[in-house]
């Protein structure tokens, strides 16, 4: 007890606790952080309850005007504050001038409602959206010393027990209600509704009516239990906050389990007064300045969360910089009539702020109009991108039955086409004696031929005649010379003969018995230069076989004249086939060709944004957007495609500062698309190099920091000249 005013050292490290796990939770370090913040409903409906009942001449106006000071006068500082900072770092929010506005007129729990924000969502995308609180207690703060006063005088009027009554079977309507109700509507509208939340604040003020009336004292036995039972309490709070899981399907029991255990801390709490010292005197300073640390704090996680430092230094930072401000605004806003002229200049230093910030609010332009374009833009490519993504898989699809049906038939029919076009190929053959004995067999295999023999015939008289047939449109594209048994080799005559057929398939002939025993290896030699002249192996097929022919061993008869015909319809056929499967191969390397040229585009709204110019530049492409991509979505698209074969050769992952995906998962996606050409376009300060050969990492950051122009005000969306640049930059690393 000092100067009658009663010092419970326990209620303030309740209240530096739980400032502590807020700051640790919106730091992802307590997963259920977020549960803490019903301990800082009792303790407020508690600290209300006790100082209505205990003061005799409760003012509601008096009260007004104290929190005003007390609780709006710091928000409207820091708010202001904080827009000034975001201005000249260049930090602007989106919708900061709906969120200011609801921040400063107690309503901002229901404008993240309407305007559908996640506050358990990764990314911090404003510095004041941990102000929703704040609102609900100025909520709470307007209504609730009515009720006080009210049900006080109820108590003076009829009994003092009334008022413990009044508020238990509050706090019994209000439980049930958040219980049942909260189970039943989405997670967000539990979390922010005043009215479902206002379960805690009125048990805490239950909890103090109830000691008001009470005057429990205790016994001399349990006075030494209470400090261990006040340390298992908190203990066993804290330990909620980092051990329970963040699970949704538990948030309304937990919150009720949280409020009951304050309640009981609470009560422990003040069961016994405490003397200070240095320690007492320390946790009492941090809990004086705990409410501009709760205001303070996430701004400057805010505008920390860019900086490059380890995380660990970085969370320091905070802390250190959030006791640094408190502490400065807390001696800012804390007046003493024994420093009038020190009050005149942090008046005049406040008011600089206040008008400052009033300025810049009303000369900002707000963001918003260009991201209600963009979202109506987004929806509109959204649509149109679906429609042509369809139409490109159906496409796709008939293009590959088609493709594998022709390759079907293709293999079954090969022999038969074969076959079919050698009976109906035409063909000319030009060729002396030898030849002369087979034209009527060669004329059975082939029935559209043109075939001439004669004695003694050479190549330089074969010439002539393939001159002639050329100069009258008669020389096709298959000719059959057997000119090599009579005369001798000429270099000359072999280039005027490649001169005379151009690129027609030539069947040569050798002979066997020649007049120049050299021809048929020379000649071979240079066929070497001429893809189009096959050597028809005669003398090959012959050797050995003497019964193939006359006595002079030169012409063919009987046997030998069915392997003659024979041995140049194999080397005909054979070369067709080779043909038909050249084309088939033909057909495989450029079907494999077109596959390399299509395009998978993965992204999140940067890939709708920028979807029409991408379309153009590459339209045998996929486009797979999603607003809500995360790792787990992409990674399950892709694996997808991989398992159904369907993957397009070339993979770009396009997704802005909204998605975070770790260098980690990166790679996880790299492995899954093994074999395929990955570009990876950064847009951040990530080290995204990779060891792997097939990606390539194309660098955006640098364009962004040189353009200002290339992004919206919200710092993340980019403008028409970005989303320009950005597929340039794309139409030229793809196409490298």
């Amino acid at each position: 007890m000092k100067n009658g005013i009663t010092y419970y050292f326990k209620l303030d490290i309740i209240r530096v606790l739980s400032c502590l796990i807020v700051i640790l939770y919106h730091l992802n370090i307590a997963p259920a952080g977020f549960l803490i913040v019903c301990t800082f409903f009792v303790l407020s409906g508690y600290l209300e309850g006790l100082s209505a009942f205990k003061n005799n001449d409760f003012s509601i106006k008096k009260y007004y005007q104290k929190r005003f000071v007390r609780l709006y006068l710091p928000l409207l500082f820091v708010v202001f504050l904080t827009l000034i900072v975001a201005f000249f770092t260049d930090n602007i929010w989106i919708d900061f001038k709906q969120e200011m506005i609801s921040s400063l007129l107690g309503y901002n729990n229901f404008w993240q409602l309407q305007a559908k924000n996640n506050y358990f969502a990764k990314h911090i995308h404003s510095p004041i959206v941990h102000l929703w609180y704040i609102s609900i207690l100025m909520q709470y703060d307007l209504v609730f010393p009515i009720v006080l006063k009210l049900v006080k005088k109820l108590s003076e009027i009829i009994h003092k027990n009334v008022s413990v009554l009044i508020f238990a079977i509050l706090s019994i309507i209000t439980t049930i209600l958040f219980y049942f109700v909260g189970k039943n509507v989405d997670t967000m509208t539990m979390y922010y509704s005043s009215s479902l939340r206002s379960f805690s604040f009125v048990l805490g003020v239950l909890l103090a009516v109830y000691q008001y009336h009470s005057r429990y004292r205790l016994s001399s036995f349990f006075h030494k239990f209470v400090d261990g039972v006040f340390i298992i309490y908190l203990t066993v709070l804290a330990s909620i906050c980092f051990f329970v899981l963040k699970d949704p399907t538990y948030y309304v029991l937990n919150m009720i389990i949280v409020t009951l255990l304050s309640c009981r801390l609470i009560e422990y709490a003040t069961l016994k007064e405490n003397k200070r010292n240095i320690m007492t005197n320390i946790i009492s300073y941090l809990s004086n300045i705990s409410y501009e640390i709760y205001l303070v704090h996430f701004p400057i996680i805010f505008f920390m969360q860019k900086i490059k430092v380890n995380t660990f230094f970085r969370s320091l930072l905070i802390f250190t910089f959030s006791i640094i401000i408190s502490s400065f605004l807390h001696y800012l806003l804390t007046f003493r009539k024994e420093e009038k002229n020190r009050s005149i200049i942090k008046k005049i230093f406040i008011g600089v702020i206040v008008f400052l910030g009033g300025a810049l609010f009303i000369i900002q332009n707000d963001p918003k109009k260009d991201l209600v374009e963009l979202e109506k833009s987004l929806i509109d490519k959204t649509k149109m991108m679906e429609q042509k993504n369809q139409e490109y898989m159906d496409n796709t699809l008939k293009e590959n039955e088609e493709f594998e049906k022709m390759l079907e038939n293709m293999a079954l029919e090969e022999q038969d086409a074969v076959l079919k076009q050698l009976v109906e190929i035409p063909i000319v053959g030009i060729g002396d004696s030898v030849f002369l004995d087979a034209i009527d067999k060669l004329y059975r295999k082939f029935p559209n031929g043109y075939f001439d023999g004669k004695v003694s015939r050479s190549l330089i008289a074969g010439l002539d005649i393939l001159a002639d047939l050329k100069a009258n449109n008669r020389l096709p594209n298959h000719v059959i010379l057997a000119l090599s048994t009579n005369g001798y080799y000429s270099e000359r005559q072999n280039k005027k003969l490649m001169e005379i057929v151009e690129n027609r398939d030539i069947y040569w002939v050798n002979s066997v018995g020649a007049d120049d025993p050299k021809f048929n290896d020379r000649f071979e030699e240079f066929a070497k230069n001429y893809p189009n002249i096959h050597i028809v192996d005669w003398e090959g097929a012959a050797m050995g076989h003497s019964e193939y022919f006359y006595a002079d061993g030169i012409h063919p008869k009987g046997l030998g004249i069915d392997v003659y015909v024979n041995t140049i319809y194999d080397t005909i056929y054979n070369n067709s086939m080779k043909k038909y499967k050249d084309k088939k191969n033909e057909l495989l390397l450029q079907k494999e060709a077109d596959e390399k040229k299509k395009i998978t585009f993965y992204g999140n709204d940067i890939l709708v944004n920028s979807y029409d110019l991408l379309y153009n530049k590459f339209d045998k492409s996929a486009f797979v957007a999603n607003t809500n991509n995360d790792f787990e979505k992409v990674y399950y698209d892709v694996s997808e495609k991989v398992n159904r074969k369907v993957l397009e050769y070339k993979i770009v992952f396009l997704f802005d500062k909204e998605i975070s995906i770790s260098k980690k998962e990166y790679q996880k996606l790299i492995d899954l698309c093994a074999g395929h050409e990955i570009y990876i376009c950064n847009f951040t300060l990530k080290d995204l190099s990779f060891s792997s050969d097939n990606v390539q990492v194309i660098d955006f950051y640098d364009e962004l920091k040189k353009h200002d122009e290339y992004l919206l005000p919200d710092k993340v969306h980019l403008s028409k000249k970005g989303i320009d640049a950005l597929v340039e930059k794309l139409f030229v690393e793809l196409n490298k």
